[in-house]
């Protein structure tokens, strides 16, 4: 399993958290794990999107303008 998270404008909250996730694992089970970190609810994504892959740049190092990108999609 493989996560990113990005954020992307929002009107209301100033910002959105999207977390693109690639791999065995379904969404309910994903936000189980993140409820259980106990991390600040301002931390929390608004969105998890199930991608085919994460992408990746030619050096194989994660690729945030392409992963901003998808995560553009959720407010279109």
């Amino acid at each position: 399993v493989e996560i990113m998270a990005t954020a992307i404008p929002d009107s209301k909250k100033g910002e959105k958290v999207i977390l693109l996730f690639a791999g065995d694992i379904d969404e309910a089970e994903l936000k189980s794990l993140i409820k259980e970190t106990g991390i600040l609810s301002l931390m929390v994504p608004s969105v998890l999107m199930k991608v085919n892959e994460i992408p990746k740049l030619g050096t194989g190092k994660s690729d945030y303008k392409q992963a901003k990108a998808i995560a553009q999609q959720v407010s279109d």
